[in-house]
C-alpha cells in the first residue's frame, strides 16, 4: 500500500527503489507492477534480502 502510495508521487520515468526482507512483499509488488505495465527488476542482495526497482 505504501509503495502505491509513494509511486503516485513519482514522475513518468522516475525510478523507485525498494529494499525488503519479505518474500510476500515482494510478490505482492511483482504482481500490481506487472498489472499496471511498469518497468521492473528484481536483485537478491543477500540471504533474504531484496531490492526491487519499479519505474513508472
Amino acid at each position: 500500500m505504501r509503495t502505491k502510495e509513494k509511486f503516485q508521487e513519482l514522475a513518468p520515468g522516475d525510478v523507485l527503489i525498494l529494499e525488503t526482507e519479505h518474500a510476500r512483499a515482494v510478490r505482492n509488488i511483482l504482481d500490481w507492477a506487472c498489472r499496471e505495465g511498469f518497468t521492473i527488476d528484481v536483485d537478491e542482495e543477500g540471504a533474504g534480502v531484496w531490492q526491487v526497482r519499479i519505474e513508472k
